[in-house]
């Protein structure tokens, strides 16, 4: 929830842990992508695609942001 352009802090789960956690999750996945998936027709092959390129961007955006210094 944002108050004034700020998240509500004392209600939030530190935001370390959530990256964390998401970091944990979008590894997961992009690992299972890289097992392999199988789509019934060609046209979807693209959009399993660009979720594989998404998830790349976002596990290297995630480690970047867990790097940052004084994050909170």
């Amino acid at each position: 929830m944002y108050l004034g352009g700020t998240l509500a802090a004392r209600t939030a789960r530190p935001l370390h842990a959530v990256l964390v956690e998401s970091l944990n999750s979008t590894q997961a996945l992009l690992q299972r992508l890289e097992a392999g998936v199988t789509v019934p027709r060609d046209q979807q092959r693209e959009i399993i695609r660009l979720l594989y390129v998404a998830t790349r961007h976002q596990v290297k955006a995630l480690i970047a942001t867990l790097e940052c210094d004084g994050l909170e």
